[in-house]
């Protein structure tokens, strides 16, 4: 007989006819429920049927001879002795999913001749990818598959491709064992009776989910945030990957002394560490990750011998308390693990459904494999006569998660991570092998050592992040005084404008006479080195010369905002030693008479004075500004000269000189205004001021860029948006457009581009205590694609950490404090000695020097700029989860017709709601927002009210002003759908909901999302069976999980698209049945269809 055929023939291989009888009634052994991996597995199926998720496969090389038939019989005896390999899983007419054993199923087997082709090795990888891309249908088709595809006369390979929801790992290698073992022997050798999987499933049935559900609910009480790892994309696509490194012989000679000397399992230092590094990456001390267990009870007779999918994913909660030293952990660890094993047995999806997080609990998991079975795989069949020669295994898995590890015990313990290449990129996975080898290493070395003090940072990455990224250091003037340099520059340009006002204007020379006898004047008050001047005065040009002769004394000025209460103000005074106020004639009636003032105004025009240099430093102060303070009192930053200077020389991301013309925006006492009037006035430019009315109206600020010929402004970003969205061609005349103090909107960005192609605009980031700026990023195109905008380099002279909860530096991608250092870092708070302790530390890398701990959130790039994630102090909890509320306004913003939000929390009662206040283009539909919101964030994140402005409230300072937002109970807003007649849909999907639930119907609101009121997944596929029955259409698992609750799962219901999703479920379903694996073959095609 000729097998020959043309590669190019594809040939069909129908399954139909091949599964159409195989569940007759009569072919029925057993039908019993289901394991909780099991569950798990089939929902993932049922969900995403085309999925090849859970798919595993075995590529056994095998070389010598073998004998094709004798492989096939080995295989069907397998099947006929072990009932695991005969099931099928019903679930689409059923309330509870069932696995059915058939007595009759033989796996398919296929024969495949490569020797005559020019690359047989890229056809079985080409073999091997298609049968993992074919899938399984669980309900209708064999889930095992067996291949022997033949490269050379003495090479073969033996493909075996399986779904998880039959076998585990402790399965496979005494099943392979018996498998080659058949192919050795070729006869029918009386084999001892294996336990059936049923026992195990019997055994579930009867255990206690009250305690288990009472254990996991205390277990995972108070676990709030789901835990991340640094990924490239958001996607749902997936490309499969792995990563495999070993251990270094010694440390894991090590780390097995040590977990010897502990009396504790190396699994428990695996998990422990892994735990910290997952702390470390997501700056917390709560983590969870799914832990792999066995599943195989002690107490079941039979049960290591038995075949089938005993394993079961649990979550593995990881918190550290302060002062816990990594040996203390794993054994807190160990014992967990010790007081879980009764409950093990409990599913996942029940687990989740019962924790705050719900099914964001966990997205990865760890599985150590006590088992050495790559090792004994190599070994089977080669001892018995008669025996395969196997030479190589290879081993491919997919779950359905992003990411998971697997570590393989030995004399050198191997680690595999296993990943989606479209989420997570190459160079995280060699960062987190590097950070967990350098965490073993120390642990092991020292296990007494506290977790705070265990770095991540490998020698590699520690040069990167404290060397390479912070390379920052150039000359500048860092020994003279802000007074001194302006002098300077003074006497150079003494004719050269330095300040427009309005239609006035001031030269150099007038600047620096008017500012000599404003500290002439104070001098002859007694004020100098080590005093305080106040300053109370609006932008205008007496703030300039008032700032310049205060300094000019040697003493420090103190911006007072007059926007100030009376109360605020008196604090304020009083606790900065406030004796003289530097005003204008006419504001004086605003401040106490008891208060010393000094008029600046009749100052102007008055005899010249010789003022003599005073004696103060770079080091010394230059002035005291006043920031809100947690206690509710403000707190004064103390900034030095040499502070500003390292602001204003050396920066590359304006182009300060003669030439630059810079309108000041910022308030007197808001930190932008230090960058702006020394960066215009050290450096021999023009400094331009204008009232608060041109400021905040898009028409008349355009016009007055355009008039004093601005190169250069800040802007706050809560204004530049608003300005954009009335003009955003105003910004054409500009140069450089710095905007910061809060998250960058990209679209404003780009419409502001799209108007003013050459604008070039800056992200500017930095506390007040570091002097304005810290770090700066000229935003690019690629910026205005990604998830935010960097916050950039440190600025010259300065550093940039980004660091753990130990002080400890974070790798390229780990989420830790923004820690900032160099010439920029102030002298701490006023008369607040403990919070200056608390904040202002020394630098644990640069001898001698400070850091100033920002309270954000951030992490590295691999390019080197930092990511801003948000403040330690802003995330806030909702119905028990924690919320970060810049990430949903970050998503409010990509919703169209919207133009400026802020997302708030209000108290209602008792209950805390998120409340998204925001302006719009044009009239809105908020339930269309809902809808895509719905997609993209989790139900607890999106605001329960749209509150719609006509403008957004701003502060003098340009930010959002929080106390003027209006109260959700009496504003317009879209809320809960609120209380009326349900109709027949409604009422249907209702009560199917509450029959599923054990509730009454009425206990359901409309709006009530399932997963929050008790429907867990596998629930889903009760309530999607009883719904298609009771409405006749094959509704699609899907649509649950898109339409979470009773009105827009009837919305569905009474769309077009669900009309059309019976038709549409009806031909996946004929597709699912039928299809087959499309081979393409050269030579040998044979296929057993006996007993089909």
């Amino acid at each position: 007989m000729s097998w020959r055929a043309s590669w190019t023939i594809w040939i069909w291989i129908s399954r139909k006819e091949r599964s159409r009888n195989m569940t007759r009634k009569e072919n029925i052994q057993d039908i019993y429920g289901l394991s909780p991996m099991q569950k798990g597995m089939l929902l993932n199926h049922a969900v995403d049927p085309t999925s090849s998720a859970y798919t595993e496969q075995f590529d056994f090389r095998i070389g010598g001879d073998v004998d094709p038939e004798r492989m096939e019989w080995a295989l069907n005896r397998l099947s006929e002795r072990h009932e695991i390999l005969r099931t099928v899983f019903s679930y689409r007419k059923t309330d509870e999913p069932r696995q059915v054993v058939l007595k009759s199923r033989p796996p398919e087997f296929t024969v495949i001749d490569l020797r005559e082709e020019q690359a047989p090795e890229a056809l079985v990888e080409q073999f091997k990818t298609e049968q993992r891309e074919r899938g399984f249908d669980l309900s209708a088709e064999v889930l095992v598959r067996g291949a022997l595809l033949r490269l050379a006369d003495q090479k073969w390979s033996f493909v075996f491709t399986f779904h998880h929801i039959l076998l585990d790992g402790w399965s496979l290698a005494p099943l392979f064992q018996e498998l080659f073992g058949f192919y050795a022997s070729a006869t029918d050798v009386e084999q001892r009776a294996v336990p059936p999987y049923a026992d195990y499933i019997r055994w579930l049935q009867k255990q206690d989910e009250t305690l288990a559900v009472n254990y996991w609910q205390q277990y995972l009480d108070g676990y709030e945030k789901a835990v991340t790892l640094p990924a490239s994309a958001a996607t749902d696509s997936y490309a499969h990957a792995t990563h495999r490194f070993q251990l270094p012989n010694e440390l894991s000679a090590e780390l097995s002394a040590f977990a010897q000397a502990r009396n504790i399992t190396v699994n428990t230092i695996f998990q422990t560490a892994w735990g910290v590094v997952l702390q470390k990456y997501n700056h917390t001390r709560d983590v969870v990750f799914g832990n792999v267990v066995s599943g195989r009870p002690t107490g079941l007779p039979g049960i290591e011998a038995m075949i089938g999918l005993f394993i079961n994913t649990l979550p593995l909660r990881i918190r550290t308390e302060a002062g816990d030293s990594f040996a203390t952990l794993c054994a807190k660890v160990h014992k967990a693990n010790f007081d879980s094993f009764p409950y093990e047995y409990f599913p996942l999806y029940e687990i989740q459904s019962h924790s705050q997080l719900k099914n964001n609990l966990l997205n990865h998991v760890v599985a150590f494999e006590n088992y050495p079975l790559a090792d004994q795989l190599r070994e089977l069949g080669s001892d018995q006569e008669g025996g395969l020669l196997i030479e190589q295994v290879n081993v491919f898995e997919q779950t359905n998660y992003d990411f998971h590890i697997v570590v393989n015990p030995g004399t050198d313990f191997v680690v595999n991570f296993t990943y989606n290449e479209h989420r997570y990129s190459k160079e995280t996975m060699e960062a987190l092998q590097r950070s967990l080898i350098t965490l073993l290493t120390a642990a092991s070395a020292n296990p007494d050592q506290l977790v705070d003090q265990l770095a991540l940072c490998s020698a590699e990455d520690r040069s990167l992040v404290l060397e390479r990224f912070n390379d920052r250091r150039q000359d500048y003037p860092a020994e003279q005084t802000v007074d001194r340099v302006f002098r300077q520059v003074a006497a150079a340009n003494p004719q050269k404008t330095a300040l427009e006002w309005n239609d006035q204007s001031f030269t150099y020379a007038e600047l620096d006479a008017w500012s000599d006898r404003i500290a002439q004047q104070l001098r002859a008050k007694g004020l100098g080195p080590n005093n305080t001047v106040g300053l109370f005065v609006p932008r205008c040009p007496e703030m300039v010369v008032g700032m310049l002769g205060i300094l000019k004394t040697g003493a420090s000025f103190v911006p007072l905002d007059m926007a100030n209460t009376a109360e605020r103000l008196q604090y304020m005074i009083g606790d900065a030693g406030v004796q003289v106020i530097c005003t204008r004639s006419d504001l004086r009636v605003q401040l106490p008479q008891t208060l010393d003032c000094l008029h600046v105004d009749e100052l102007k025009q008055s005899s010249s004075a010789e003022v003599t240099e005073a004696a103060h430093q770079a080091e010394s102060q230059a002035y005291l500004m006043y920031t809100s303070g947690s206690s509710g009192q403000p707190k004064g930053c103390k900034i030095t000269h040499r502070n500003i200077l390292r602001l204003v020389f050396g920066p590359d991301f304006i182009d300060f000189g003669p030439h630059q013309v810079i309108l000041q925006t910022g308030s007197p006492a808001f930190d932008a205004s230090t960058f702006e009037v020394w960066g215009a006035l050290l450096h021999g430019g023009k400094l331009v001021l204008v009232g608060e009315e041109d400021l905040l109206d898009a028409e008349r600020l355009k016009a007055a860029l355009v008039r004093h010929g601005v190169r250069s402004m800040w802007l706050t970003s809560p204004l530049f948006n608003r300005l954009c969205e009335e003009d955003p061609a105003m910004f054409a005349s500009l140069e450089s457009l710095i905007v910061g103090g809060d998250a960058l909107s990209v679209r404003h960005i780009r419409k502001a581009q799209e108007q003013a192609p050459g604008l070039r605009v800056v992200n500017g980031y930095g506390p007040t205590e570091n002097t304005t700026f810290s770090t700066t990023h000229l935003v690019t195109e690629a910026d205005l694609s990604a998830e935010r905008i960097p916050i950039g380099r440190p600025l010259a002279n300065s550093s940039v950490y980004i660091l753990d909860q130990g002080l400890q530096p974070l790798p390229v991608g780990a989420i830790g404090e923004i820690c900032v250092g160099g010439d920029g870092v102030g002298l701490g708070y006023q008369n607040k000695p403990e919070q200056t302790a608390r904040h202002f530390v020394a630098d644990p890398f640069v001898p001698g020097g400070r850091l100033y701990r920002t309270g954000d959130l951030g992490r590295w790039l691999p390019d080197g700029t930092v990511d801003y994630i948000g403040r330690t102090d802003f995330q806030v909890k909702i119905r028990g989860y924690r919320v970060e509320l810049g990430e949903i306004e970050r998503a409010l913003e990509k919703l169209p017709n919207i133009k400026e939000v802020t997302v708030q929390v209000k108290e209602l009662g008792q209950d805390k709601q998120l409340c998204a206040y925001y302006t719009a283009e044009t009239t809105v539909e908020v339930s269309e927002w809902r809808k895509i919101l719905s997609a993209k964030l989790p139900q607890y994140m999106i605001p329960s009210f749209f509150i719609l402005l006509d403008t957004m409230p701003l502060t003098l300072n340009g930010k959002i002003d929080q106390h003027a937002l209006p109260d959700p109970a009496s504003a317009r807003q879209e809320a809960r759908t609120p209380s009326r007649a349900l109709n027949a849909v409604e009422r249907s999907i209702t009560d199917i909901c509450a029959s599923v639930l054990g509730v009454q119907s009425d206990d359901i609101a409309l709006d009530d999302n399932f997963f929050e009121i008790g429907i867990n997944s596998l629930n889903m596929i009760t309530i999607n069976n009883r719904l298609k029955a009771k409405f006749e259409k094959n509704i699609p698992l899907t649509a649950m999980f898109e339409h979470t609750s009773v009105a827009r799962l009837a919305e569905y219901l009474e769309s077009d698209a669900g009309d059309n999703s019976q038709a549409e479920a009806a031909q996946a379903e004929e597709v699912s049945k039928s299809r087959g694996v499309l081979v393409k073959t050269s030579a040998l095609l044979r296929r057993r269809e006996d007993n089909s």
